[in-house]
């Protein structure tokens, strides 16, 4: 399992760039979002079997689907 970031960028070209960045430094490309291209559209869901609220997943496409946890819970306001 790897640490990191997750990045969306909107490009000038209006697209958007979902990426993973581990704690190494190695950056993961997940999708790129535009009308143009074969995925237009992210789901960002929670995972209801997690009590913890940690957890989520995004999902590109039937087949392209991405796991996380986070480390930290993020605070509610």
């Amino acid at each position: 399992m790897c640490r990191g970031k997750l990045n969306l960028v909107l490009l000038p070209s209006s697209s958007m760039r979902l990426t993973f960045v581990c704690d190494d430094g190695y950056p993961e490309q997940l999708a790129l979002l535009s009308n143009d291209f074969e995925f237009s559209e992210v789901m960002i869901e929670e995972i209801s079997a997690d009590n913890s609220g940690r957890s989520f997943l995004i999902r590109i496409s039937e087949s392209k689907v991405f796991y996380y946890w986070c480390a930290e819970k993020s605070k509610e306001d």
